[in-house]
């Protein structure tokens, strides 16, 4: 979770390629530590027969096996059902902006989603021709920029450009700011400084192989920028000195992972900065990205890493004017490489033309597209049920959280009180209004309108909110199209888009228990996100308050998860690389729970059945050996197959639906059984 509150679900590795998983799903059991590390099956995909999985040796397999067989990989080698419906909604998305490039133009109303769409198709798909007229009015535009960098004379007017930069380019300099809530008044908002990165900042710290490439990195783009060879070197060399003295400051636990932000965080009225930051005191913060202070005279400064930052001012001196100003240009080039032209290093060559217009408006017009999309696609009667569900689902956690023998009566009042005051925002937000003035967003060139796309994206968000009261509203940086789902502990909300209720999740034609099963699934892991390792740090209006739950209760918790996170320890993937049961503590419980939720609404064997399968079904994934790898060290959930098999295996009505005996390959003793709220 970063502090701009999004916490997503993603799409977990899978344990292979297709022909691997299919070969592992005859054996291979991720839920205990084999005794001795088995070797990869030797059976071909061919001479498998997914039919012949029992459910009570590899439930994963059991139930999608087949699918995985036979999925259609995606460019990058992977398949899903994260990926099947990310495609499809992304399909669509394509398939409205090119709609739209194609019809009347004369017909879309000033600063309308479709004038804005069609000017912007325009706009980029003639600027990867390499038109002479846009060539030469950007080189133009980056020139005056540059020359505008190089004429500063002291770092007082270096941080007065770094507003303009960011104000009309969305482009920042070592300042990684946004909006967020206040944590000491949580009607207002406050100005926050996100950790710096430039790179892997722990790598850079060490001197090595990476700092030598980013100085590599910073030579490449100031030749691109116009300056000759060896001066690009020592300007380079002088620049990245100064980033290895920030990485050196650096918590690079922040860096990968913000769930623990918090408790580092330091909240500022603007007087108590003045006094501990010298350099950027007295507005000058504010004037780097571009806000008037004098507006703003009541707004704090919260800041994530405040050692980092602490190096950071330190070093906004005179006496680095030149490694700072270096940093800008290559900041600016970085930023605005997509629509240079190829002599200064744009990369707009590479795809083509439609490809790049359409993946603008996706990533910079992203609220734009979501109304259409949702104008087109939105299923009321799909939303009403996945609501009734969210409902039904926050009913029960209260009668279980209730029944659990663990929590001090006071304690389960208070998250009980939190559960109830958990915002759902499911489906899709209301279009905003139309506003003539957004037309202006499309400049004379696909160069000018990618700045006001990035000013619009970055800085826009920070103009429009600091000063006024919080409104939470969960649709807010998640818009309609988005397949995934968060919980946002400072909102106390958790957000379900349209995007996710479809495919695998959610079928208008399945029964209430399968798709609770599928969509269920992820509200109830969204919800229990407030009751996790991270969550119960925030009290019920969304506060960090660790203190909201007493140390007694907090120790039980404490207990309760370790025991969680020794279980996950045990699992393995391609049988010997075990998981780090405490980096995907929050994750598991966040399933454990769900799942023991779900369960326990269930009536017959039937519907429990329905829950089990839609569960695996969400699950599927499919990717390579090394990604798989690489997941397992940094994710903070675990693998697919573990998401499925580690978690049904808990559940006394596994055994029993599934006739699953000691001496099948997934089972687990009752007293190996752990549980969330039992």
């Amino acid at each position: 979770m970063s502090l701009n509150k999004h916490r997503f679900i993603r799409v977990a590795a899978a344990l292979g390629m297709v022909g691997i998983m299919a070969a592992e799903s005859a054996g291979c059991v991720v839920v205990t530590e084999p005794e001795q590390p088995a070797q990869m099956p030797a059976e071909t995909t061919e001479a498998f027969d997914p039919k012949n999985i029992k459910p009570g040796d590899d439930f994963y397999g059991y139930v999608n096996a087949e699918y995985l067989l036979n999925a259609e990989l995606d460019q990058s080698g992977g398949a899903g059902s994260f990926n099947d419906l990310s495609t499809e909604v992304t399909d669509r998305c394509e398939e409205i902006i090119r709609e739209i490039a194609e019809g009347d133009r004369s017909t879309y109303a000033a600063g309308s989603n479709e004038q804005l769409i069609y000017d912007a198709y325009a706009q980029f798909s003639e600027f990867t021709k390499d038109v002479d007229t846009d060539k030469e009015s950007t080189s133009k535009a980056v020139n005056e920029v540059i020359a505008s960098i190089e004429k500063t004379s002291n770092t007082d007017e270096l941080i007065t450009l770094w507003g303009e930069l960011y104000k009309n380019y969305g482009v920042s300099v070592f300042i990684s700011a946004g909006v967020d809530i206040n944590n000491e008044n949580i009607d207002e908002y406050c100005l926050a400084l996100y950790p710096f990165a430039d790179g892997d900042m722990e790598m850079i710290a060490k001197g090595d192989s990476v700092a030598s490439q980013l100085s590599d990195s910073y030579v490449a783009l100031l030749k691109n920028a116009g300056f000759e060879k060896e001066v690009s070197k020592e300007r380079a060399k002088a620049a990245t000195y100064l980033i290895i003295d920030i990485a050196e400051c650096t918590d690079y636990d922040l860096l990968d992972d913000y769930s623990s932000i918090y408790e580092s965080l330091e909240i500022y009225t603007q007087s108590e900065y003045n006094k501990n930051y010298a350099n950027t005191a007295d507005g000058k913060l504010f004037e780097a990205v571009g806000l008037d202070v004098s507006k703003l005279k009541d707004t704090d400064i919260a800041i994530c890493d405040p050692v980092q930052w602490a190096k950071i001012d330190e070093l906004l001196t005179d006496d680095n004017l030149e490694a700072l100003k270096t940093l800008t240009i290559c900041s600016f080039m970085q930023a605005m490489n997509s629509v240079l032209p190829t002599e200064m290093g744009g990369n707009n060559m590479q795809v083509s033309s439609d490809d790049m217009a359409v993946n603008a408006i996706l990533q910079y017009l992203p609220v734009q597209v979501g109304e259409l999309y949702a104008a087109k696609y939105y299923d009321e009667e799909a939303v009403e049920e996945v609501t009734q569900i969210t409902m039904d689902i926050k009913e029960r956690y209260v009668e279980l959280i209730g029944e659990c023998a663990w929590l001090s009566q006071s304690a389960k009042d208070g998250i009980i009180l939190k559960l109830n005051n958990i915002k759902p925002f499911i489906g899709a937000d209301k279009p905003h209004e139309i506003d003539e003035k957004d037309a202006e967003l499309i400049g004379e060139t696909a160069f000018e309108t990618y700045a006001n796309f990035m000013s619009y994206y970055f800085y826009g968000d920070m103009e429009i909110k600091l000063g006024t009261q919080v409104v939470i509203n969960g649709f807010d940086g998640m818009p309609p199209q988005t397949v995934n789902a968060c919980y946002d502990p400072t909102g106390n909300a958790i957000d379900i888009p349209m995007g996710i209720i479809g495919g695998a999740f959610y079928d208008k034609d399945a029964d209430y228990y399968a798709n609770l099963g599928g969509i269920g699934g992820v509200v109830g892991h969204e919800l229990s996100h407030a009751f996790d390792s991270n969550g119960m740090n925030f009290d019920q209006d969304g506060r960090y308050n660790p203190g909201w739950i007493s140390q007694a209760d907090r120790d039980a918790f404490d207990k309760m998860a370790q025991k969680i996170a020794d279980y996950y320890s045990t699992c393995t993937i391609l049988e010997v690389y075990h998981l780090d049961g405490e980096q995907t503590l929050g994750e598991n419980l966040a399933d454990v729970s769900s799942l023991e939720c779900l369960l326990s609404m269930a009536e017959t064997k039937e519907d429990k059945q329905h829950v089990f399968e839609s569960w695996a079904r969400v699950w599927a994934d499919v990717t390579d050996n090394a990604s798989a790898l690489m997941l397992l060290e940094e994710d903070v959930h675990s693998p697919a197959r573990v998401r499925v098999n580690a978690v049904v295996v808990l559940f006394d009505d596994f055994y029993e639906v599934y006739d699953v005996k000691d001496g099948d390959a997934m089972y687990l003793a009752p007293e190996d059984r752990v549980t969330r709220w039992g």
